[in-house]
């Protein structure tokens, strides 16, 4: 499914190799185009697991991309870092609650 979707620009989502789960040694680039692509794509994974857990897998991927957005901000204001706190927090949670329900 993630093969399929189409690339934007040159150097924001670039095609995907055959297997993405098999690919080793991976740069930073690699990771952060995996996590902007889960978010623009989440129509490719819903419904691939049962309800509960493909709701878990949905506000992972959110809260992830939600964080990495607010840590891209090249300028802070008290607001946006008041907001950044929130968002690793609920973050945190995402992860927990998909380690522990999920995994």
């Amino acid at each position: 499914r993630m093969r399929r979707m189409p690339t934007f620009g040159r150097d924001r989502i670039r095609r995907f190799w055959h297997d993405v789960s098999a690919r080793k040694r991976l740069a930073a680039r690699d990771y952060e185009a995996f996590l902007i692509v889960g978010i623009t794509i989440m129509p490719a994974f819903e419904g691939l697991l049962d309800l509960p857990d493909d709701q878990n897998v949905a506000d992972l991927l959110f809260e992830l991309a939600n964080w990495h957005a607010l840590a891209k901000l090249r300028l802070h204001t008290d607001v946006t870092v008041d907001i950044f706190r929130a968002s690793t927090k609920l973050m945190y949670e995402a992860i927990r609650t998909f380690a522990e329900k999920t995994c």
